[in-house]
């Protein structure tokens, strides 16, 4: 889903290895419903960031995993954003290095272990319930109770 510059060499590269039956490019998708529709329909969510402390990624919060762990699917994510961390310790999916052997194992790891794999998609789902704006902004606005020791009234 999407474009970018890397479109036309991984199009080229699924052609080259004949995996045009396996792989489909859908391009730029408008309506936010359709992508979760798709998203409903896959197996993995891949979120692979290269670790260079240039890229955005390296400072920021990508949306990517989150809408991937919203439609309850376990993520490969490279340990380059925070988020990595919490999806290997809850587990709800695997974060891996930066490289082929790493990526090719954890793909491996869910296709074959049913029950590793339903534990992730059980955890994305509990993990995304958490993360609405309602209860983050109750938290936060507790948390500013406490610390100042006013009463707040929500």
């Amino acid at each position: 889903i999407g474009t970018g510059e890397l479109e036309q060499y991984l199009k080229n590269k699924v052609r080259e290895l004949n995996l045009m039956v396996n792989v489909e490019f859908k391009g730029y998708i408008q309506d936010h419903k359709d992508v979760e529709d798709i998203l409903s329909t896959c197996g993995v969510g891949l979120s692979l960031y290269e670790p260079h402390q240039d890229s955005f990624t390296w400072y920021t919060d990508p949306g990517k995993p989150k809408q991937y762990l919203a439609c309850g699917l376990p993520v490969i994510i490279t340990k380059v954003p925070w988020i990595a961390e919490e999806i290997e310790r809850m587990p709800m999916g695997i974060a891996i290095n930066y490289n082929q052997e790493e990526l090719v194992k954890a793909i491996t790891k869910l296709m074959t272990d049913n029950e590793f794999y339903k534990k992730c998609r059980e955890n994305a789902i509990g993990y995304v319930s958490g993360m609405s704006w309602d209860k983050i902004f109750d938290e936060a606005l507790i948390k500013s109770a406490e610390a100042t020791e006013a009463p707040v009234q929500s």
